[in-house]
């Protein structure tokens, strides 16, 4: 036989082939199901070795054998992998925002590093239908920016904190680079209006006190780019990601403009549930304390000589008390050490309002 003729026959047996490790993954994933019904482990070792010792056993060429077991290792390896999936929890995670925003970004991001869990992800205008969405159980996350590292906080997701009585289960950074888009076709030259988020202005600020745009606020930066892609007109641009402008079909004519090269966005991600578990390390609660002088310095002095580790505090005016203020605190350790869950007991002693806002991994 010559090698095309060889060939058309290793085309036969793979259509065989194949049919047989479809029918084989069909009744792989029924046995999956069976196993997720009952709470059974998805790896058999014994079952495994039974397997291929049995198939080894049926060889007429013993000297195929150790190629013949790795291919079913493989096959074991995918009918595995198949059966985690069935076993993985669903949740569903939301965002504020379009695709190609970097709240978009920070989602993919923090699903892709939980792969013990399938994520399905949704899309909202603003933060408030975003938090209507968990608070009333539509979505199972929400993944809110928090703070940046050049314009500091985001105020109105600190407030939010305040407003509901979610918990803080994640954070994620991702590095923010702006760029200033256009519609094909427009020419810079007649460009008037930039829209773009408010954050992305302060961001861009260095670049843009060098010309003489109107800013227009928009929702954010990715709804900026899909804002000007669609309009009509041709002297508006817009500050947005590079994924943005590709998503959109814009084209970058100012790369990297925000003024820090270092430019990172921390997100959080919200749950209706507290996460306690062992790999937890960072502890975030809301505080006010009695007005009197030394009071913020005695709160602090409570720390010193713990060996627990302050990260940040920050102050946000309390709503209900005009000129008055509460404290967004981190620190670092695991609620299920009795010394954190007591130091956190003193701290609540020692407000006059306390609010535990989470225990979650660091990023």
């Amino acid at each position: 036989m010559n090698i095309d003729e060889l060939r058309k026959e290793i085309d036969s047996i793979d259509a065989e082939l194949t049919s047989l490790l479809e029918r084989r993954m069909g009744v792989s994933t029924a046995i999956g199901e069976y196993k997720k019904e009952r709470g059974l482990k998805v790896y058999d070792a014994a079952r495994e070795r039974e397997v291929i010792a049995k198939n080894l056993s049926r060889l007429n060429d013993k000297k195929l054998a150790p190629y013949v077991e790795n291919i079913y290792n493989c096959i074991m390896t995918e009918s595995k992998k198949k059966q985690s999936d069935l076993s993985k929890k669903e949740l569903s995670i939301g965002f504020q925002g379009v695709k190609g925003s970097f709240s978009h970004e920070a989602c993919l991001k923090y699903t892709s590093a939980n792969t013990d869990i399938k994520y399905t992800t949704e899309n909202f205008n603003t933060f408030d239908s975003l938090c209507n969405a968990l608070l009333n159980g539509d979505i199972d996350r929400a993944v809110i920016p928090f703070e940046n590292s050049s314009t500091g906080p985001v105020v109105d997701v600190y407030d939010l904190l305040s407003k509901y009585n979610f918990y803080i289960v994640g954070e994620v950074y991702v590095k923010v680079n702006h760029n200033l888009m256009v519609k094909d076709g427009t020419d810079i030259a007649n460009v008037r209006d930039i829209y773009s988020h408010p954050q992305a202005f302060m961001q861009c600020r260095e670049f843009l006190n060098q010309h003489n745009y109107k800013q227009i606020p928009h929702f954010n930066t990715a709804v900026s780019a899909k804002f000007v892609s669609e309009s009509d007109r041709d002297d508006i641009a817009a500050i947005a990601s590079e994924a943005a402008a590709k998503l959109y079909s814009l084209k970058i004519i100012e790369h990297d403009i925000n003024y820090n090269a270092n430019n990172v966005t921390k997100f959080i991600i919200l749950s209706n549930e507290a996460r306690e578990k062992s790999d937890c390390n960072k502890i975030s609660i809301i505080v006010s304390i009695e007005d009197r002088p030394g009071s913020l310095a005695d709160f602090i002095e409570l720390f010193k000589g713990t060996g627990i580790n302050m990260t940040k505090i920050e102050s946000r005016p309390d709503i209900g008390s005009p000129f008055k203020y509460i404290f967004f605190i981190d620190f670092m350790g695991n609620v299920l050490d009795n010394k954190i869950a007591d130091f956190i007991e003193k701290l609540r002693t020692e407000s006059n309002d306390f609010k535990y806002l989470g225990n979650y991994r660091a990023y």
